[in-house]
């Protein structure tokens, strides 16, 4: 009740919780550079609807347009959180192109070195297409702004912390999964992230 009652503290406020996909291949394209823009460029931020579901508790999260920006936290100097946050950009990469990934300047130099994909750490080749894979980052107000999709890696603190960055404004919904860390308010494994992810960005997501 105390995780429903926090995410509803705004009346359009709404939670989901993913489970993380592992198998992505990655390496189907060489990511060769990692181009650091500002979050005050991105459009503004896309409020969802809750429709009340038929026979059911639970709201139907629809977006009236697609998602623009997901804004990803991650536990700070966590080599698994680091690991998953790579997986996961890169997953939103390769599958929601025109999904604009935000995160927080202090993780900047932590993520660039790993998310790059060469020859050298990876399968692909040097005759494959070359890539560049775009962050977006900025002050908390810009990026509180921005934000459709609010995504956790981590553990109830991580949760607790990206959450704060809305206290003052409107919550975003909220995508949270654990990585081995321990918590109360994270009950699903990672196995079917990759299936959770698309019926929330595709409006098939209950709340």
């Amino acid at each position: 009740m105390f995780w429903k009652s926090l995410l509803r503290s705004s009346t359009k406020t709404g939670s989901s919780w993913v489970r993380f996909y592992r198998n992505l291949n990655t390496a189907s394209t060489c990511i060769s550079n990692v181009k650091v823009k500002p979050a005050s460029s991105l459009k503004g931020r896309t409020f969802p609807d809750y429709v009340n579901s038929p026979n059911s508790k639970l709201q139907s999260l629809i977006w009236p347009k697609p998602i623009q920006n997901i804004f990803i936290v991650k536990k700070p100097w966590s080599d698994k959180t680091t690991a998953a946050t790579v997986e996961l950009i890169h997953h939103l990469h390769a599958k929601y192109p025109s999904i604009n990934v935000i995160v927080q300047k202090n993780i900047i130099d932590e993520l660039r070195p790993k998310l790059l994909l060469t020859p050298e750490n990876s399968s692909c080749t040097i005759d494959q297409t070359h890539d560049t894979i775009p962050l977006f980052t900025g002050t908390e107000e810009e990026i509180v702004k921005k934000t459709d999709l609010l995504v956790t890696l981590g553990g109830d603190g991580t949760i607790l912390r990206a959450i704060s960055f809305f206290n003052t404004d409107y919550v975003p919904p909220v995508l949270s999964f654990s990585l081995g860390t321990l918590g109360f308010l994270l009950p699903f494994e990672f196995k079917e992230y990759s299936k959770v992810l698309d019926e929330i960005i595709h409006s098939r997501s209950k709340v």
